[in-house]
């Protein structure tokens, strides 16, 4: 294991953020699974060769050549800017996913008309809705 080979899995993996995130903001879901997979199998993968590295050779970060620890620095950099740009953009799918289920759970119950009144002995009203059965179809 060389620091040659995790600063290319490191770069792999940032092609791979990157590359989520263009597709997430493009409205492109239908690869995202792909990427996803894919992206755990390299952090994975990363997480291995530095624990080995660690293992191996407890003190591999300092016996690095000024060469090749600017290359891994740098890799890593991208790395963290790239998952910072994909970790908002999934934040923003996500929230965008909960606001679109939520308007077609609303209009579902309207529809549905599940809504249900009653009195008090007081005379105050109670309204309460009936939950609403709702499907999603993934294939979209």
């Amino acid at each position: 294991m060389t620091a040659a080979a995790l600063t290319v899995t490191v770069a792999s993996l940032t092609g791979l953020l990157r590359a989520e995130t263009a597709l997430l903001g493009a409205g492109e879901t239908r690869d995202v699974a792909e990427l996803a997979a894919a992206k755990q199998r390299l952090a994975s993968s990363l997480e291995q060769q530095i624990a080995t590295l660690d293992r191996e050779r407890p003190q591999w970060h300092t016996a690095l050549s000024a060469a090749a620890a600017a290359a891994l620095a740098q890799a890593m950099s991208a790395l963290h800017e790239a998952a910072e740009a994909n970790g908002a953009m999934l934040e923003r799918q996500i929230a965008l996913s909960r606001e679109l289920l939520g308007a077609v759970a609303a209009e579902a119950r309207r529809l549905a008309g599940t809504a249900q009144e009653t009195y008090g002995a007081s005379g105050t009203v109670s309204r309460f809705d009936a939950p609403t059965p709702l499907a999603v179809n993934t294939s979209l």
